[in-house]
């Protein structure tokens, strides 16, 4: 045999055995299913429900005199004075809008967020293979989906923001918040999961992917803080303000890609499982037919 053909021959054997291991098999059923596709779906419906609702919001604060929703994100976010300033002007409307234009923004927000309902329970019943549910069980619980996200977006900004006056700084400070983000979104996929699954996964099969999102979400949240800031400054002094469109939305995709990563590692860890238990039943009967015999 040839060097050519043993080196062809252990590369084949080294890829059959990184596939056989768990994210070798994930990777490999990310492929398959076409995950990237629908990463890329989700976190462009994402920015389509964002923007929308931050304008609306940003608009409804201003008229209230309570601030901007830029200053909001801003904290959550991590960002300095000149990323400040450039997320404020974006978002900062040239004039108070009427309510008749709020409400239209509001509904478009709306109608969007059931989109990133509807991709994210597609992803889900793909990574789980579970066919798609009749319209009559999934759009009631789509609704509950889109309900939560506006409370659960507004708790986590508002608690990022009182982490902020924390007496701490430093990597202290960064760590706190970067974990107080991980969980929470851990949290709220690990109910996500289960409402747009249709409650046809248990709680306790959906937990490993949810700390998988949750440790995700963490390192995302870290390198915000420390990288965000920045590219926003430079960005805008590069491309003007659309370039803190560009920063964002590279955030979000990491984002989405964390989400789908997780959930993705949560079914195949369960199909794994289920495999082992197969092939031990299979073993066990093959014992005592052995010992009958």
């Amino acid at each position: 045999m040839s060097r050519r053909q043993q080196a062809k021959q252990l590369s084949s054997s080294l890829l059959v055995r990184w596939r056989r291991t768990l994210p070798g098999h994930t990777l490999s059923r990310s492929q398959a299913l076409d995950l990237g596709h629908y990463t890329l779906a989700l976190s462009a419906q994402q920015l389509f429900c964002v923007v929308p609702l931050l304008v609306a919001t940003s608009s409804v604060l201003h008229r209230m005199h309570e601030g901007s929703a830029a200053g909001l994100i801003s904290d959550a976010l991590g960002l300095n004075a000149g990323g400040r300033h450039d997320l404020h002007v974006l978002l900062q409307p040239a004039a108070t809008p009427g309510w008749g234009e709020l409400v239209v923004g509001l509904l478009l927000a709306v109608a969007f967020t059931f989109g990133v309902a509807g991709t994210t329970q597609r992803i889900l019943e793909i990574a789980w293979d579970r066919p798609r549910a009749p319209w009559q069980r999934w759009w009631w619980m789509r609704l509950v989906w889109v309900a939560s996200l506006v409370p659960f977006l507004a708790s986590a900004i508002w608690l990022s923001g009182r982490t902020r006056n924390w007496p701490i700084g430093g990597v202290l400070e960064i760590a706190v918040e970067s974990v107080t983000v991980g969980l929470s979104m851990g949290g709220y996929y690990w109910w996500t999961q289960w409402c747009l699954l249709l409650r046809r996964v248990p709680w306790v099969k959906l937990l490993p992917g949810s700390l998988l999102i949750a440790l995700g979400a963490t390192v995302v949240s870290v390198g915000s803080e420390i990288w965000l800031p920045g590219q926003v400054t430079e960005q805008v002094d590069d491309y003007g303000l659309v370039g803190t469109t560009f920063v964002l939305s590279v955030w979000v995709l990491f984002v989405s890609g964390v989400v789908v990563a997780g959930i993705l590692f949560n079914a195949v860890l369960d199909e794994r499982r289920a495999e082992r238990v197969r092939e031990g039943s299979v073993r066990l009967a093959d014992w005592r037919t052995r010992s009958d015999v």
